[in-house]
């Protein structure tokens, strides 16, 4: 897997055993320049890889996670540069997961909507996706 999939791969929450110490490094490049832009808490993120979060909904007002969300997003190229949704770029991380190509179109039509901002996008589409167990 190439290294900017496996890092978003690892960003989208898809695997949800505890980060190595290798892959929190590897993440390092994407992960910690967001974290620092953004202001978003280490232990946040920590149990966002590690599905720790079972309140989902008490991060609603999450600035700084929105903010990251979008961040990683962006870096990752899950946005075009004209700020709309990269949907085979969603597609194929989501693909990349081992989620079958039946579950990848059932996940991307009802999680990855384009909304009124890009926060609200990526927001929506990680909790969406997260209740969805992936």
């Amino acid at each position: 897997m190439k290294l900017p999939t496996y890092l978003i791969l690892t960003t989208l929450m898809v695997h949800s055993q505890a980060l190595t110490g290798k892959q929190d490094a590897d993440l390092d490049p994407v992960s910690k320049p967001c974290e620092d832009k953004t202001k978003v808490s280490k232990q946040l993120i920590d149990d966002l890889f590690n599905r720790k979060i079972r309140d989902f909904p008490k991060y609603d007002n999450s600035q700084a996670l929105r903010a990251y969300l979008v961040c990683v997003d962006t870096t990752g190229g899950y946005y075009k540069k004209d700020g709309t949704l990269n949907l085979e770029t969603w597609k194929k991380t989501l693909k990349d997961g081992n989620i079958s190509n039946e579950k990848v179109d059932e996940l991307v039509k009802k999680c990855v909507v384009q909304r009124d901002t890009q926060e609200e996008t990526s927001f929506q589409a990680y909790r969406c996706l997260y209740n969805n167990g992936v």
